[in-house]
């Protein structure tokens, strides 16, 4: 599927490319995402459920992402919690490049539990509050312990990136070994 050309303006979220969180044999991919313009996306009213991402990439894998713009995008409360692109649950092989992030804040692109081997690649931060990529993988739920352990994510490149304004490094959430998942060599 290709989806091009296109304002998304002033919702809750974006688009949700999804497999199966839970069964590694239903995945998606092959989508292509390019020249579109996601404007004002997220909760806009604090009464609102906070939103979690502008584009949203599950159990999807082999997706280009690019040449968007995605300007001031964000909760009005609950900002750290929200991120432009989500890549979560083996979401692998994901090209991410020439986007342009713009105004928005929340850690940028956000890689989750094993989602490994995507190229984050030729994109512009610009006037961002928060990282520009985060790797996590535990699910906190309400707790201070993980409720659900997750695999760190490896084999990702983040490379030619501009940053204006913006914080220029990567984060991890979490320990960088975890039991019975290989290390992270991101």
């Amino acid at each position: 599927m290709t989806i091009r050309g296109m304002t998304v303006q002033n919702y809750w979220s974006g688009l949700v490319v999804k497999g199966s969180q839970h069964d590694a044999a239903k995945w998606n991919g092959g989508n292509v995402i390019e020249g579109m313009t996601f404007t004002a996306i997220g909760q806009s009213r604090p009464e609102q459920k906070p939103a979690f991402s502008v584009i949203t990439l599950q159990r999807s894998r082999d997706n280009v992402v690019r040449n968007n713009t995605f300007l001031r995008v964000g909760n009005s409360v609950a900002c750290g919690g929200f991120h432009a692109i989500y890549m979560a649950h083996a979401s692998s092989g994901n090209r991410i490049e020439g986007n342009v992030f713009q105004g928005g804040c929340g850690d940028v692109i956000k890689l989750r539990d094993a989602s490994s081997g995507n190229r984050i690649i030729r994109n512009r931060f610009v006037d961002q509050r928060d990282a520009p990529v985060v790797d996590s993988y535990c699910d906190m739920g309400r707790m201070t312990e993980c409720k659900v352990q997750e695999c760190p994510s490896s084999g990702n490149v983040i490379s030619d990136n501009i940053f204006v304004n913006s914080p220029d490094k990567v984060r991890a959430v979490h320990r960088a070994t975890v039991p019975g998942c290989p290390a992270s060599r991101s």
